[in-house]
């Protein structure tokens, strides 16, 4: 790598977990028109690796590609290269890449931080495990990729969404085997409005209410549940969830 193309490299930060954004020496850069964004956006969530020009522009336009589509995406290229640097972004017979290590989108790091929490938990150290859930998810700054256009960036808005809910179960487990309950509440509440559908959701608040001293609102949280299940898809919590049901009803311990 070239002295240039290093200075690059070592200051340039993309963010995902959130609006793209990219940074650099602290502040952050105009990607220009959403539509250049999510030309750009494959390239960042695939760091190294080549994208073809077809698949950019299957991403980005879907059935609707235009029919100057492959000069489009040369321009928006070659605009990006002057807004990031013009060795940042390399060209290959198959493609572009982007010139990035890991540790320079939040994503990478977010999933390292993910990998040591699962590792810590595995080995009985609880507490620490919760400190590196903590760290991951103290990168997200909000829904992902709002506003990017095309099939593209609509799939990894679903998939970061899932990745993020799924962090947040797995910190909320840990947390809560740490005897965390009653800490816990304000987050999970809100959580289960947002997500009143998701069973294991409304598992974890029920617990930490019980837990808690809040029998009653742990009741509350599972009629609240099975009612919305009843109304917007016609079925029944989970067995398992309905055993805890029954349990906290009766007083029995959790």
């Amino acid at each position: 790598m070239n002295q240039t193309r290093q200075h690059d490299a070592e200051v340039l930060r993309l963010y995902v977990l959130g609006p793209l954004k990219a940074v650099r020496h602290q502040e952050q850069i105009k990607l220009g028109p959403l539509r250049q964004q999510a030309v750009l956006l494959p390239l960042v969530l695939r760091p190294g690796r080549t994208v073809a020009p077809e698949e950019v522009l299957d991403g980005v336009w879907g059935e609707a590609v235009p029919a100057s589509g492959i000069a489009l995406v040369r321009t928006y290229v070659s605009r990006l290269r002057l807004i990031l640097g013009r060795d940042m972004i390399g060209r290959r017979a198959a493609g572009y890449y982007i010139r990035l290590d890991p540790g320079q989108v939040d994503l990478s790091v977010f999933e390292q931080h993910v990998i040591e929490a699962r590792e810590l938990r595995r080995h009985g150290q609880w507490s620490a495990s919760a400190t590196a859930w903590r760290k991951a998810l103290e990168l997200w700054q909000g829904p992902p990729l709002p506003g990017i256009p095309g099939p593209f960036a609509e799939s990894q808005r679903h998939r970061l969404t899932e990745m993020h809910l799924s962090a947040l179960e797995e910190c909320w487990n840990t947390e809560i085997t740490l005897g965390l309950h009653a800490e816990l509440l304000v987050e999970l509440s809100a959580a289960v409005r947002d997500h009143p559908l998701q069973e294991n959701l409304t598992r974890l608040l029920m617990l930490a209410s019980y837990r808690s001293g809040r029998q009653a609102d742990a009741i509350a949280a599972f009629e609240r549940t099975r009612r919305q299940l009843a109304e917007e898809l016609g079925v029944q919590p989970a067995l398992s969830l309905q055993q805890l049901y029954n349990h906290i009803r009766s007083g029995n311990p959790t």
